[in-house]
């Protein structure tokens, strides 16, 4: 029996991409492509097993800039990275929202992780012009950004077999006629059919549609 490591292929709460048309490139990221996922998800990276290079290298400048002797990355060993390496049954993904990212100005403050901004590669989070407001300030609902990470996830990794394991609408009406959160679904189920049209993603499943909004992003 393979080796189940769900935990660390996927698991990605947002979806992030470049502002256009600045055609601006962002240490550690590559072009117009979801960045969560290049950023945070490439531990066990199916082919080859460890971080990538670029990732490595973007977090050793940015420890040494913050006093640190060493990177706040933990190394892979050869052993592990050979232990991880084609290991994973299938990709986790949790979705909530979704962000742009650009290049933060020269004196621009960068926000905190997750609601506005991305330290370590000086990048500014903004809320796309077309997600709309829930309960939560930081959760704007984009489904848009569920297709464009799924396609994403197809084109990285091949055909691989993509379980939702998260995705919830954090809305204040507990009650039957919720009709927020019947938008919500319908939407994101949409994007969901989409992408198994338009992105050949045959191989993807929805484990978990109806649950509450975790206690974290609340």
């Amino acid at each position: 029996m393979r080796r189940l490591i769900e935990c660390m292929i996927g698991s990605s709460e947002s979806f992030m991409e470049d502002v256009y048309p600045l055609q601006i490139t962002l240490p550690g990221l590559s072009h117009s492509l979801p960045r969560t996922l290049i950023w945070q998800k490439w531990q066990c990276k199916m082919q080859q097993g460890g971080w990538p290079p670029e990732i490595e290298k973007l977090m050793f400048e940015t420890s040494i800039r913050e006093g640190y002797s060493s990177s706040r990355l933990p190394k892979f060993t050869r052993a592990e990275k050979v232990f991880v390496r084609g290991t994973a049954d299938f990709f986790g993904l949790n979705y909530y929202t979704g962000r742009t990212v650009r290049k933060a100005e020269p004196g621009e403050e960068v926000g905190p992780w997750f609601s506005s901004g991305y330290k370590e590669i000086n990048a500014i989070m903004e809320v796309p012009n077309d997600a709309y407001s829930s309960s939560s300030p930081v959760i704007p609902v984009y489904s848009k950004g569920l297709r464009s990470l799924l396609c994403w996830i197809k084109k990285a990794y091949g055909n691989v077999q993509i379980l939702i394991t998260e995705n919830g609408f954090p809305g204040s009406n507990s009650g039957l006629n919720d009709y927020d959160r019947i938008k919500f679904m319908k939407e994101h189920l949409e994007q969901f059919g989409n992408t198994r049209r338009r992105c050949q993603c045959d191989r993807l499943y929805i484990l978990n549609k109806i649950r509450p909004l975790p206690s974290r992003l609340q």
